[in-house]
């Protein structure tokens, strides 16, 4: 027998499964659970003191968070946030479809008309040097580590591939765009 003992969602749980990791669609236990609606008081409660405290997964950098205000105040067009991944992260590969890769995924999503400005922030844990986008700092494109929280608010949609981000987004109730297959893209 085997357990599947993944970080959880969220700071400080687990994600533990006897039948697959989270990110293989249609294996998960979690997807056979029915979605309670309305959430349990425990949940609401959970979610809302989440919020409350601004929290995320990993711990928030906020060196380059002066320089993000500066740029979102800087133009009005709407924002599309893209949470990086780790390039070669099983959880990221196994969505990938006919990309060869995450960076061959980015280039093809992310063909914004100019009415259109994006913020790229990089996962905490992905050398800088394998970022799935090319493109520098402009007028266009804000490319730095700042807090998702932040990024998110300050964004009007947020696109994500298979990253907790997404369901972070969801909580805060940002529209979301999913490349990959997160557990959470088909839960309604």
């Amino acid at each position: 027998k085997a357990l599947f003992w993944e970080s959880g969602f969220f700071p400080g749980h687990l994600y533990l499964d006897a039948r697959s990791p989270h990110f293989f669609r249609g294996l998960p236990s979690l997807e056979a659970q029915p979605a309670l609606s309305p959430a349990s008081g425990a949940t609401t409660a959970f979610i809302e003191r989440w919020k409350k405290n601004r929290q995320s997964k990993y711990e928030q950098n906020t060196q380059a968070l002066d320089r993000f205000v500066a740029w979102t105040a800087a133009d009005n067009r709407p924002i599309l946030f893209v949470a990086g991944r780790v390039p070669k992260d099983a959880n990221a590969v196994v969505g990938l479809g006919p990309y060869a890769s995450l960076h061959d995924l980015y280039s093809g999503v992310l063909n914004l008309p100019d009415t259109w400005r994006m913020v790229f922030k990089p996962h905490p844990k992905a050398p800088i040097d394998h970022q799935p986008i090319d493109q520098p700092d402009s007028a266009n494109v804000f490319f730095g580590d700042i807090p998702v929280i932040d990024a998110i608010e300050s964004s009007d949609a947020v696109l994500v591939h298979s990253s907790n981000v997404g369901l972070e987004a969801l909580l805060l109730d940002k529209p979301t765009l999913v490349t990959g297959q997160p557990i959470y893209s088909a839960s309604g």
